[in-house]
């Protein structure tokens, strides 16, 4: 199994350890409003169509940044 370990030099990292150690918290919340996001195009029929786009548009921006970052936003 293999093993890795990030070091930093506390207080003067610390905006890095915190950058490090919440990734997961900040991924979920992405997750969550892209979620949100497909459930209200989904289940929203009152959304006007001006609507809808804003919303797509939206989604496409966030998932543009997952894949400019060579992130993964979903398993």
């Amino acid at each position: 199994m293999s093993k890795a370990k990030l070091i930093f030099n506390l207080p003067d990292e610390a905006e890095e350890f915190e950058h490090a150690s919440k990734g997961s918290d900040w991924r979920f919340m992405v997750q969550q409003l892209d979620s949100r996001l497909r459930d209200a195009l989904k289940y929203n029929d009152s959304l006007s169509v001006q609507e809808m786009k804003g919303i797509q548009t939206a989604r496409d921006l966030i998932q543009r940044g997952v894949d400019e970052a060579s992130l993964k936003l979903w398993d």
